[in-house]
């Protein structure tokens, strides 16, 4: 597995690879989750293109 970081949520009881999305052990292994479009982005320049948006902060 190397240095990767890999996810690993309860509920699914497999180990999931967070580049591609394939679940690489458990349960679920081989199967992969659906792709979906999402953006990077800092707050400073989020705050100009959407300023309507809420921030929630989550206590530590």
């Amino acid at each position: 597995m190397g240095d990767i970081a890999r996810l690993s949520p309860p509920h699914t009881g497999s180990l999931w690879d967070p580049m591609t999305g394939e679940a690489v052990s458990g349960a679920l292994q081989g199967k992969r989750l659906k792709a979906f479009v999402s953006t990077y982005s800092l707050w400073y320049a989020w705050e100009k293109y959407r300023p309507d948006t809420e921030l929630i902060a989550f206590p530590n």
